[in-house]
């Protein structure tokens, strides 16, 4: 083999191995058991109007559905995510809904930014 040979062989072997050690190593993602995801939603129904629950709690859901913290962190969070906007708890709501407090819409029109007079006319 000449060195252009080789180089093209030694890179291609070696582009093969390090993509069969990541499909190795690499976890497949799987759901959550049922058991655990029945406690934590049976939680997150019973507190709708605080879906946010304190460290205490979520150690005993731990504890409750054998899953780790972040599991049960990330659990919360898209549950929060997946509420309808209606069923969102109001501080949610507040902070991601700009329509509420806002000025109406042909009051807005009607505002300009400081600036010389004629420079709108």
């Amino acid at each position: 083999m000449n060195t252009t040979e080789e180089s093209r062989f030694y890179s291609s072997t070696f582009q093969a191995s390090s993509a069969g050690m990541a499909s190795q190593t690499r976890k497949r993602r799987g759901n959550l058991p049922k058991d655990a995801t029945r406690v934590l939603r049976q939680w997150f129904d019973e507190h709708l109007d605080a879906p946010y629950p304190g460290e205490e709690v979520k150690n005993q859901l731990c504890l409750r559905t054998g899953l780790q913290m972040s599991q049960v962190n990330n659990w919360f969070i898209n549950a929060r995510r997946r509420l309808p906007r209606q069923d969102r708890p109001r501080k949610e709501r507040e902070s991601t809904d700009i329509s509420e407090g806002s000025p109406p819409r042909d009051r807005l029109q009607n505002l300009r930014p400081p600036g010389p007079p004629d420079y709108w006319a």
